[in-house]
């Protein structure tokens, strides 16, 4: 719970950026699942202190005369709740007034709310309508809310599309999809690649990223797995089932070893072939989805590795996200892989975007994210890695 002056802290930050596009919004963390829209907490009437009633009805004054960063401001103080409490019907309400006031951030959050049905009836078709217009217009929240969709929506084509969404707003640079990107690579096991993306997210103010980053560091090297692929080996080599399904394991996730799609394919063959039934299963999963133009779908040995952990184990133990509405007012448009053009939608120009709605405007290819410090681009080397296992082999 805030305390009483940070919360008068947030309004007057709100209320001193009201009419510009850059102030600093500072939420509060909401809950790693918020509810749904039924048990959607109401606002809570009278509680806060007369100064912050005061300042809050003043933003609420301006929004009502028609001013729309207002507007949008004014639903993301609902959306954080403060000392009045939170309420996500009227944090829609406001997200909606503001986009249709042509705002393309409002657009996102009141996308984001439908997405997720909080505070208003789930509509993934419309939310689906307005992160279209934010990656037309350039914002690579809109591909990253749009991959939290699709991920929810399920099927194996809704999660590939979701990745794929993941990636593009990871590799564009926003830091909510950068960390995620590394909690889906350290939930693989892949705690390397992962680390490489949280230090990218952290670089660029991801506060989630910054706790990932200072966990994955502090946590206990796997000394041990790494000590034991020898042994793995010989006992492989052997006959063991168990190991060679367990160096399969290892190289799937990239667990003490590189990971090598290819390899583990290899091992999961042979421990089927000497008894083990987990093999078994995982081999007959890995081919469900083998075509001969690509022996080996990586997207889906990626998921499966999720699959592949010890029994018990938790995917990602503390790992933390950033709230998708996160910086919302800050976010600017920019180049979006690919290439996109603005959207016509009845010549209405869309406030943040980078030209009036109308005028056809095709934005160059992106230049490629600054990777970390004497560390290869991640993203590059995920695709390359990916393009390698297809071979079945390094």
């Amino acid at each position: 719970m805030h305390s009483t002056l940070a919360r008068s802290t947030l309004l007057l930050a709100l209320l001193a950026g009201a009419g510009g596009v850059g102030a600093e919004v500072v939420l509060k963390t909401p809950p790693a699942a918020p509810p749904p829209a039924a048990a959607a907490p109401a606002v809570v009437p009278a509680k806060a202190g007369k100064r912050e009633l005061r300042e809050r009805n003043e933003l609420a004054r301006r929004a009502d005369a028609g001013d729309v960063p207002s507007m949008l401001r004014l639903g993301l103080v609902y959306y954080g709740g403060d000392k009045g409490g939170a309420s996500y019907n009227e944090a829609y309400a406001r997200f909606h007034q503001a986009a249709d006031g042509g705002d393309v951030r409002a657009m996102l959050a009141a996308g984001y709310l439908l997405a997720k049905g909080y505070g208003v009836a789930r509509d993934p078709a419309q939310a689906r309508k307005w992160f279209g217009i934010g990656e037309q217009v350039g914002y690579a929240r809109a591909l990253y809310l749009q991959s939290l969709l699709e991920d929810d929506l399920g099927g194996a084509r809704g999660k590939q599309v979701a990745r794929d969404l993941l990636e593009r707003a990871a590799a564009a640079g926003d830091s909510a999809a950068t960390n995620a990107l590394g909690v889906s690579y350290e939930s693989a096991g892949q705690r390397a690649t992962a680390r490489l993306w949280y230090q990218q997210s952290a670089a660029r103010g991801g506060k989630a990223a910054a706790r990932n980053l200072a966990r994955i560091d502090a946590s206990v090297p796997e000394a041990t797995a790494e000590r034991s692929i020898e042994r793995l080996r010989e006992d492989s080599a052997n006959g063991d089932a168990e190991a060679s399904y367990e160096l399969a394991g290892r190289h799937h996730r990239g667990t003490g070893v590189a990971v090598d799609y290819g390899e583990a394919v290899r091992l999961y063959r042979l421990a089927a072939q000497q008894g083990s039934l987990p093999a078994q299963n995982m081999l007959s999963l890995i081919l469900s989805r083998s075509t001969p133009a690509e022996p080996v779908n990586s997207a889906w040995m990626l998921e499966l590795s999720h699959m592949n952990l010890p029994q018990g184990a938790s995917l990602v133990p503390g790992a933390t996200y950033d709230d998708p509405l996160d910086g919302l007012v800050e976010l600017k448009p920019q180049s979006l892989p690919p290439s996109q053009a603005a959207p016509v939608i009845g010549q209405r120009a869309y406030l943040g975007a980078p030209a009036l709605i109308g005028a056809s405007v095709t934005t160059p290819a992106p230049a490629a994210s600054a990777p970390p410090a004497n560390n290869d681009d991640p993203l590059s080397h995920a695709r390359e890695m990916r393009a390698r296992s297809s071979d079945g082999h390094r």
